[in-house]
């Protein structure tokens, strides 16, 4: 019988976590004690990390229904937008409404099935669609806002029925657009308010009432089962964050102002609440790092702004020193504040996996002769904190941002000071550079966090001036004509990327190195070659990049105990994140075009970058299929080219489509939403700047969302539902 795993759309946290300490075992000593390659795809199969048919039936299904259900929705709402005025109005109403009908259906015939579930989340988008279609007919008169608040108070009981956080995002963000439309119209329009009244105190109340909400749910996820949608944390996370974010910047304003008003002291005093009861609630009671990260963050942003108000208020070189001094300070303590939370909490806290989780999960695989005993519990010892959650990363990526910044200002206070700032050249700009890299060097090499994190910081300060001293080589560097000269950055990210061994730096700098290597690349080609010859130059490092990339992770998959270590695994990612900036970079290729190389023919960036996508997609999983004769072939071939194909007309939307499937068949979560949200920002941008009419755009949905419903079709039809008993591996 199969396991409940392969039931699953994706991994448990479990699985996962268990999975990615494995490789461990595969090096260790003595040489008896070693995991085997073969019991090592064994688990990586049982645990649906590694995917066979049926879990990729699983996910699939629900990733195509999806799709295509909001497809089909976004269609028919900016269908109705678009105003046709050749289809009559009650056709119109016929459309949506016969469109609501039909998803209702599925989801009272396939209740709690995947397909059925997005239905339910398609069927509350599209009352939007026909609340806008009403007031567009018949012109009530009525705000905008009073479109959205009716929209959340229909989007409020499917919430509550279809008990999934997808619907609850979905309400939250409706009606938190309902009242930023209704603030910005009653700002504008009431004049002389009572103070009780005014437009602040109108904010303030609802971020309260935004604080009110997230305190009922946590209240609501500390009842509920583990196995429960309330118990998942990332709507949590979104709406602490959302509440912090627009505080933190009120915040910052009215130091900004540096004058005494009310709504600034209430701000301030709600904020400090917040922060109290969160670190109180989070650290104390039900620990949660990600919360105690959010605080930490809007804490480090507000105190940077104080200092920077009440120190560098004349523009001197005493105070701007002491203004660095203390920021790096805070900046200092705020991140070391972080990481000794990170070592007081405990394994589960931090993973979000429980010890009877673990048990649960190990304890078969001992049954079935895949683990030891000793190997069990090499595992359980193994902490999965020892590697920092992701968004402990982004906290300290941002502090480490801010840190190379104030040594680059500290930098120039002593040029300065020492009279050498006139005279700076870019030579010696990168003599100081190579300086400052020693100590991060020496730093990154250290065993503590902490000290790491400093260390990125100067090799950040570092690679920013090594940078800044090779557009100062001569005086044309400021023209914009000169991008070119960023190919020069090449080999001195590659140079730094050897010597600093941190994983972070290495993903920065090869994400950055490939953006480099394609959009400076394609322009410098266009102004010194003909036409065809720098098309095909776009094309062949596109195709070569990608076919690289997936090169990497193949060597990951053969070599695990070395996959997430040096510079394999930070290629691994920062050559994807290059490739998605390149695609995001294209859709604005005619703004490059006049701005950098205002005389020379359009590059033709899109249309190479995806011919690009689709030859690396296509004939690396093709190599990958004839040397290992994986069992997945029957969906990585096809996938490629469907994907390639996509690429070809919307590079970002092959590529990402690519990146959701590499996800799962990785079986990482935070790679499946940082593709996600990489896919949803490249079709907001794409399809905004899209050259055809508003018609057209909507009929354009339509069709793909029928399209990706009759692969859902296919894949239901062709694909087993169950692993039949057998653990394929690959």
């Amino acid at each position: 019988m199969p396991p409940s795993h392969h039931h699953r759309v994706m991994p448990t946290m479990a699985a996962e976590q268990l999975c990615r300490s494995l490789p461990a075992l595969l090096t260790t000593s003595p040489a008896s004690a070693r995991l085997s390659p073969t019991n090592y795809q064994h688990i990586l199969a049982y645990c649906n990390v590694r995917p066979d048919l049926a879990g990729w039936r699983s996910f699939l299904t629900l990733a195509l229904a999806l799709l295509g259900l909001l497809a089909l929705v976004a269609g028919s709402v900016f269908f109705i937008a678009s105003n046709w005025q050749a289809m009559p109005v009650f056709a119109r109403f016929a459309m949506i409404e016969l469109l609501i009908l039909a998803l209702a259906t599925i989801v009272w015939q396939r209740w709690y099935d995947a397909v059925a579930r997005s239905a339910l989340l398609a069927v509350g988008l599209s009352f939007g669609g026909l609340f806008a279609l009403y007031g567009q007919v018949y012109q009530t008169g009525a705000d905008a806002w009073q479109l959205f608040f009716t929209w959340a108070c229909v989007l409020l009981p499917l919430a509550l029925i279809g008990r999934q956080n997808g619907l609850w995002l979905c309400a939250w963000a409706v009606a938190s657009l309902a009242f930023q439309l209704y603030y910005a119209s009653w700002a504008a329009n009431v004049v002389a308010p009572p103070w009780w009244a005014n437009g602040d105190s109108v904010l303030l109340g609802y971020l309260l009432v935004q604080s009110l909400c997230l305190i009922v749910r946590e209240a609501l996820a500390a009842r509920a089962r583990p196995s429960s949608w309330l118990a998942r944390r990332w709507l949590s996370w979104m709406m602490a964050g959302y509440v912090l974010l627009i505080l933190t910047l009120r915040l910052i304003e009215a130091i900004a102002d540096w004058r005494f008003v009310a709504s600034a002291a209430l701000t301030a005093a709600l904020w400090g609440l917040l922060l109290l009861g969160g670190y109180a609630y989070y650290r104390q009671r039900a620990a949660d790092l990600c919360m105690l990260t959010l605080g930490v963050t809007s804490l480090m942003l507000v105190g940077c702004a104080l200092i920077y108000r009440l120190v560098a208020r004349a523009w001197e070189v005493g105070p701007l020193f002491a203004m660095c001094a203390l920021m790096a300070l805070w900046l200092l303590a705020c991140g070391a504040l972080l990481l000794r939370w990170r070592r007081a909490l405990s394994q589960s806290a931090l993973s979000g996996v429980t010890h009877h989780q673990w048990d649960e999960l190990l304890a078969p695989l001992r049954q079935r002769q895949w683990l030891t005993t000793a190997q069990s519990e090499q595992l359980m010892r193994c902490n999965p904190s020892d590697r920092l959650p992701w968004y402990l990363h982004i906290a300290l990526a941002i502090s480490g941002w801010l840190a190379a910044m104030i040594i680059l200002l500290l930098l120039a206070l002593l040029l300065y000071v020492s009279g050498l700032l006139d005279s700076l050249d870019g030579g010696s700009l990168m003599l100081f550079s190579l300086l400052i890299a020693i100590p991060a060097a020496v730093l990154l090499r250290k065993p503590g966090i902490g000290t790491r994190q400093i260390g990125l910081a100067w090799a950040i300060a570092a690679s920013c001036g090594l940078s800044v001293g090779i557009y100062m080589l001569d005086e044309t560097r400021w023209l914009p004509a000169d991008i070119s000269r960023a190919l020069w950055l090449l080999p001195v990210l590659g140079g730094m990327a050897w010597l600093m061994p941190d994983r972070s730096y290495r993903f920065m700098a090869s994400a950055v190195s490939t953006l480099i290597l394609l959009l400076p690349g394609a322009y410098l080609a266009e102004h010194h070659w003909s036409s065809s010859a720098s098309a095909a130059l776009m094309l062949a490092i596109s195709a070569t990049v990608t076919f690289g990339w997936l090169s990497v992770l193949h060597r990951q998959q053969r070599y695990p105990a070395v996959a997430g270590h040096g510079m394999i695994g930070a290629l691994g990612y920062g050559i994807p994140a290059g490739l998605a900036l390149s695609c995001l970079a294209s859709v604005h290729a005619d703004m490059f075009d006049v701005i950098f190389w205002r005389n020379a023919s359009k590059a033709n960036l899109p249309m190479m970058l995806g011919i690009g996508i689709a030859i690396g997609l296509i004939a690396a999983t093709w190599r990958y299929a004839v040397k290992t004769a994986a069992p997945a072939t029957p969906i990585l071939l096809p996938a490629a080219v469907i994907c390639g194909s996509i690429a070809v007309f919307a590079p970002g939307i092959g590529l990402g489509l690519a990146l959701l499937l590499l996800a799962r068949y990785q079986g990482r979560h935070v790679s499946l939403v940082a593709a996600a949200a990489f896919l949803l920002l490249y079709l907001i941008d794409w399809y905004y700047f899209l050259g055809i009419s508003l018609l057209q755009k909507s009929l354009l949905l339509v069709v793909s969302g029928l399209v990706l419903l009759a692969l859902l079709a296919v894949v239901r039809k062709t694909l087993p539902p169950t692993s039949g008993g057998c653990h394929a591996h690959e």
